[in-house]
């Protein structure tokens, strides 16, 4: 309706460019401002199914806990992969039905997939012993492309405007890999995504040195305090 002040959008685009997507959300002018800011950047957009070899996550599976490393991997949901050091580890049975697909390799990508949806994770070494959760999107990068990249990206505004966009659900939101993949990707001079990506790597490594730094710090300590609790207890 001409000068209506909500938003407008044309059947064309729901056949064609919405994919027959009905939810309000997949046309939100935040998702369609950052598609003109990339259009308006002047480097090329690829999409992100073009840039990776395997987009995917495991398939759901019951959670049998153990007590031990013996019998379990040690496991970490999205939410505590989130913070700058896990505040717990769990285990989960290693029995669990195909169990080597919820590991991930380093220099993958992770996104969330529920809830939160879209925040990326860099796998570092120490992130590839754990057992991860089925709500988080694997990205295996192709080889020649720079992960490190690609998780910058995913960290802007302008990506995480373009996740949004793509979300669906009612009381939790949702995104699959068939929504990432067609996500476009700014390809920037190879010199210029190399050095972003080498800053990435720097950061997650001095990130994974201060949580081992801390680890010994903390053992130290009780190792310290358990040794003269033991000696007082001698007097």
């Amino acid at each position: 309706m001409s000068g209506s002040r909500f938003p407008v959008v044309r059947l064309s685009e729901v056949l064609g460019s919405g994919g027959l997507r009905l939810d309000a959300s997949y046309y939100v002018d935040e998702a369609r401002e950052a598609e003109k800011i990339l259009s308006a950047s002047g480097y090329p957009l690829e999409p992100l199914g073009d840039l990776a070899e395997r987009i995917f996550y495991p398939s759901r599976f019951r959670r049998v806990w153990v007590k031990s490393p013996e019998h379990g991997y040690p496991y970490l949901s999205p939410n505590e992969l989130l913070y700058f050091k896990p505040l717990r580890v769990r285990f989960i049975s290693k029995r669990t039905k195909d169990a080597p697909n919820f590991f991930a390799q380093q220099g993958w990508i992770l996104l969330t997939r529920s809830g939160i949806i879209g925040v990326p994770i860099y796998v570092t070494e120490p992130l590839t012993k754990y057992f991860l959760s089925d709500d988080l999107i694997r990205i295996v990068p192709r080889e020649g492309i720079p992960p490190g990249y690609l998780y910058a990206y995913f960290s802007t505004s302008i990506a995480k405007a373009l996740i949004r966009g793509q979300e669906y659900g009612m009381t939790v939101m949702h995104i699959e890999p068939e929504h990432v993949k067609p996500l476009p990707v700014p390809r920037l001079p190879h010199e210029m995504e190399r050095r972003i990506h080498d800053k990435i790597v720097m950061a997650w490594q001095r990130r994974a040195e201060a949580n081992k730094l801390e680890e010994e710090a903390i053992q130290e300590l009780e190792s310290l305090l358990t040794k003269l609790s033991a000696k007082t207890s001698q007097l």
